[in-house]
């Protein structure tokens, strides 16, 4: 007998939701109370589940029963857009030739990109992309995003310059400057391998849930990306820490606090931010 397309679209919703929440099927299974094969089977569209059960699995996921139903009547995926509120500090910007407009639009493509991958991954049955790379590599998937985002938001006003060659973006446009972009999860330090002097670039992430929810905490993650921080600033020597470590670890540059601290914050997002106590925009100090 042929698959059911009912029952399959169902279990992929429900993988979805469990993604988003970030909860294995047996963190699924365990709150609900059934097994995690039964939970599986549903994933796969093999079973045909009952009214209880779909009560059960949509207070598990903290979300309403007809949000496991909504998979033909979903809307089309439209652009996470950054608040325009949420974008400061344009003098900053004029220094390097950037825009708030360029950082938003920049941000917005990011998103926009990632959600793209990540509907082809689900299509198939498979997880999200954050599931699948190490938190480095989505890091640095992050960056290159955001680069390409940048050349094109600019109108060519920036280029890209070639893998791993310093710095990440070519200023060609009146105003424009060189700039070298680092990426970083949460509230974390970007590193690199060298100490690189000069005008920069940094945005974080967060990992929350397909409709922006984020919990701080590393369990507590959620599966999509939100970039919360974009900040500008030209770095100095001494704005790194620098360390050259015999065997795996190896070379290691990372800004330190007074080189955030330099930085002027031109976008930050107080929902998904994960400091502890955000401050004003106004007097950024990292935490």
């Amino acid at each position: 007998m042929p698959p059911n397309r009912d029952l399959q679209s169902f279990g992929e919703r429900l993988r979805e939701l469990r993604q988003d929440a970030a909860l294995s099927q047996e963190g699924l299974a365990e709150l609900t109370g059934l097994h995690r094969t039964y939970v599986g089977g549903i994933e796969r569209g093999e079973r045909n589940v009952g009214v209880l059960n779909i009560l059960r699995l949509a207070r598990a996921l903290r979300t309403h029963p007809r949000e496991l139903l909504s998979w033909s009547t979903r809307p089309t995926r439209t652009p996470r857009t950054p608040q325009r509120k949420h974008l400061h500090h344009q003098a900053s910007l004029d220094e390097f030739g950037l825009s708030l407009a360029i950082v938003g639009q920049s941000i917005a493509q990011v998103h926009l990109s990632l959600d793209g991958i990540d509907a082809q991954l689900l299509e198939s049955g498979s997880d999200r992309l954050s599931r699948l790379i190490e938190l480095a590599n989505l890091s640095a998937i992050v960056g290159n995003l955001y680069r390409g985002a940048i050349v094109k938001a600019s109108d060519g006003r920036f280029e890209a310059n070639g893998p791993h060659k310093f710095p990440d973006l070519l200023g060609h446009g009146p105003g424009c400057e060189d700039l070298e972009l680092k990426v970083a999860l949460e509230n974390n330090k970007p590193k690199g391998h060298l100490v690189k002097p000069g005008p920069h670039i940094v945005l974080r992430y967060v990992l929350a849930d397909s409709n922006g929810v984020y919990r701080r905490g590393k369990d507590s993650r959620g599966t999509v990306v939100w970039i919360w921080e974009v900040r500008v600033g030209t770095l100095l020597d001494d704005h790194f820490n620098f360390s050259n470590t015999e065997g795996d670890s190896g070379k290691t540059a990372v800004i330190n606090a007074a080189g955030m601290n330099s930085m002027e914050v031109v976008y930050r997002d107080p929902d998904r931010c994960p400091l502890a106590r955000p401050p004003t925009i106004s007097g950024v100090t990292d935490a």
